[in-house]
């Protein structure tokens, strides 16, 4: 494996760079929002 060089994701899988693209961004929306989800159940319950 080693002996590939710089092998770029796209190489490997034979899934296109926009479809890695569009997943990178689906995670990051994904975790941002649960992030913001537990900030607000963490503010409600200590304002209650």
């Amino acid at each position: 494996m080693a002996a590939l060089g710089q092998v770029r994701l796209p190489d490997v899988t034979g899934v296109p760079a926009v479809a890695w693209f569009a997943a990178l961004i689906a995670i990051a929306v994904t975790v941002f929002y649960f992030i913001e989800r537990a900030e607000r159940r963490a503010t409600a319950l200590s304002a209650s």
